[in-house]
């Protein structure tokens, strides 16, 4: 199982972050509920693109969402996060 906290931690100590804000998400159902879907290198691909805990709050929820819907679902919502990171947005 791949270690959340300090992922979370990690990121926020490199974007000059609130420690505490970066560890609420990895606290939610909605990470729960990714990270059942989502393999190891997503989740960290998606700590690397989220530039706030903010993102990375959306983006669990957002695949959580879209998670019942079945793999093409969450892998067309992983490729609309990593673009958005792409394109800066």
């Amino acid at each position: 199982m791949i270690d959340l906290e300090s992922l979370a931690l990690g990121r926020a100590r490199a974007l000059s972050q609130s420690e505490t804000e970066w560890l609420e998400p990895i606290r939610s159902s909605f990470c729960d509920q990714a990270c059942m879907v989502l393999s190891d290198g997503d989740i960290q691909h998606i700590f690397r693109v989220s530039e706030s805990a903010k993102a990375l709050a959306a983006s669990f929820e957002a695949i959580a969402s879209v998670a019942p819907s079945g793999d093409a679902a969450i892998e067309d919502c992983i490729n609309s996060i990593k673009n958005k990171a792409v394109n800066g947005g």
